[in-house]
């Protein structure tokens, strides 16, 4: 097999909510097409409401915790990196024309920082929260609103999760009038994970966005596969960037909050830092960290910047090992589990520690519970609104039509009754932590009432 990275897999065409090609991008001035993304994606809502929704601790009550915007920033950083290294191997190797050399680490940056951009308030227990909805009760909608989804749509929601929501905010919900953000297929390609509409390990895209994932993998030449495309080379690189910042970061948070004793969390990452070194890789090595007792939490930071930066060498290492397998399509693990064994298990080691003591935390659980219900109560009250059209609507559910879903008057009664239960869980899927939560409460009478009453 010849070996060669093809040039469509950094197309600059531009794929709009159709799948249709609106536009391809050539450099503007010094920027990129894809840094021109990377501008579309800051500047959107659905990113910049990032910065109040859960990474791991909801509320955290240390500013120094993470949100998803700040994840999803620090996130980039190591993908630009990872994509910068991987453009280095391809070029040096003759897989890529030296004058494309530059595009790889755009690409990565931009598809790992809109890769929460469809997350729903309190993160990954909120998915779960939507998709137990739809489980328990979309079964029943026939018979208490007389309202028969279509078993597809209903497929789609309890298979819910914030890949296959992301597409669907970038290529339609993000500036709608304009068929979506018209972002590039290459940044589209490599932010999908699973470009699949079937649960294969998880939902990638929505039935709603088919036609749009059809035009991405035509401009980049994916293969067609049984349930969906094949997956972009440079999105096991997301990938990888992602594993690193939660695994790592995440820790240091639950130091920061208290869950993790400093002096611990130093030894776990010094024990992953040792495991590189130990297994030859081309990684930095420790210098002198902050010994004061005083310092502890600069101690902490030192390794886990230590540590990013062997993990980042790691994953490299892993990509040029397989990349023959990664340039031919071929199914495989993350990278993060293809780096040498004793990398692995101190990784894991990390992993498996951070999920204990602070995913599985009291005040997590706690907080995770009161999503499930917020997030429960809110599609309680709005699903029996789709089958009624603004006039049939009685006193109440105009009321709450009008409270929550006011933005949708001009175009409710165009749209099936299918149609506007993907716009209410649009609507639950789009809002923050702290936003649901005060709706939750002024529904149920539990709020603080107005200063004039």
């Amino acid at each position: 097999m010849t070996l060669h990275f093809p040039e469509p897999l950094l197309s600059a065409d531009r794929i709009d909510t159709h799948g249709q090609k609106a536009g391809s991008s050539s450099p503007a001035g010094e920027r990129t097409p894809f840094e021109r993304d990377w501008d579309r994606i800051v500047f959107s809502q659905s990113f910049r409401r990032l910065n109040l929704k859960t990474q791991v601790f909801p509320f955290p009550e240390r500013d120094a915790v993470h949100t998803r915007l700040t994840h999803s920033l620090e996130v980039a950083a190591i993908g630009r990196s990872l994509g910068n290294q991987a453009a280095q191997l391809l070029t040096s190797e003759g897989l890529l024309p030296e004058d494309l050399g530059a595009y790889p680490g755009s690409v990565v940056a931009a598809a790992c920082l809109m890769h929460d951009i469809g997350n729903p308030p309190f993160g990954h227990s909120g998915e779960s929260s939507i998709r137990e909805y739809f489980v328990a009760h979309g079964p029943d909608f026939s018979s208490k609103y007389g309202l028969d989804l279509p078993q597809e749509l209903l497929s789609d929601l309890q298979n819910f999760n914030g890949n296959a929501q992301g597409l669907r905010t970038v290529t339609r919900l993000e500036m709608e009038e304009r068929d979506g953000m018209r972002l590039t297929a290459a940044v589209l390609g490599t932010f999908m994970k699973y470009p699949s509409d079937t649960y294969s390990p998880k939902l990638g895209f929505f039935s709603s966005e088919r036609d749009a994932m059809k035009g991405v993998a035509s401009s980049l030449g994916l293969h067609p596969t049984g349930s969906g495309f094949s997956r972009h080379p440079l999105n096991l690189l997301v990938e990888a960037a992602d594993d690193l910042s939660y695994v790592l970061l995440d820790l240091e948070d639950g130091v920061h909050l208290g869950l993790v004793p400093p002096q611990q969390a130093s030894e776990l990452l010094k024990n992953f830092i040792t495991a590189v070194q130990d297994a030859g890789l081309d990684a930095p090595a420790a210098d002198s960290p902050p010994e004061s007792p005083h310092m502890e939490l600069e101690r902490v930071a030192y390794f886990r910047a230590l540590a990013m930066g062997n993990g980042i060498s790691a994953v490299m290492d892993a990509f040029s090992s397989h990349l023959e397998e990664i340039l031919a399509y071929k199914p495989i693990p993350p990278l993060l589990g293809l780096v040498p064994q004793e990398v692995h298990d101190a990784f894991e080691e990390v992993r498996t520690f951070t999920v204990e003591h602070c995913y599985r935390s009291e005040q997590v659980l706690a907080l995770e519970m009161l999503g499930h219900e917020v997030i429960s109560f809110m599609l309680d009250l709005l699903i029996p609104l789709a089958p009624n059209s603004l006039k049939s609507m009685n006193f109440h559910k105009r009321n709450v039509f009008d409270t929550h879903l006011g933005r949708y008057r001009q175009d409710w009664d165009e749209w099936t009754p299918e149609e506007r239960v993907r716009r209410i869980v649009d609507y639950v899927s789009s809002m923050t932590d702290r936003q649901i939560l005060f709706l939750y409460r002024r529904a149920r009478g539990i709020a603080s009432p107005p200063s004039w009453l």
